[in-house]
């Protein structure tokens, strides 16, 4: 999978809850490897997702924690 694959992706929780979508990476070019995801969840919002966070990446992108996981 290419990164650009990842963008506009909807991330939804481990409860099958829809967050948002993937607007941005955080990628390191020295070490070739990708950090985050930046996701928009509102107009005005946006949230990084750790990639131990992620539980698959298909369609859509599936985390293995809750919502009320990712605000803490």
């Amino acid at each position: 999978m290419n990164t650009k694959d990842l963008f506009k992706k909807e991330i939804l929780d481990a409860n099958a809850e829809k967050l948002g979508h993937v607007i941005d990476i955080d990628f390191d070019l020295r070490k070739g490897v990708l950090n985050h995801l930046v996701m928009r969840t509102s107009v005005f919002k946006t949230q990084m997702i750790g990639l131990d966070s992620i539980d698959k990446i298909g369609d859509k992108i599936v985390l293995n924690i809750t919502k009320n996981d990712l605000k803490q």
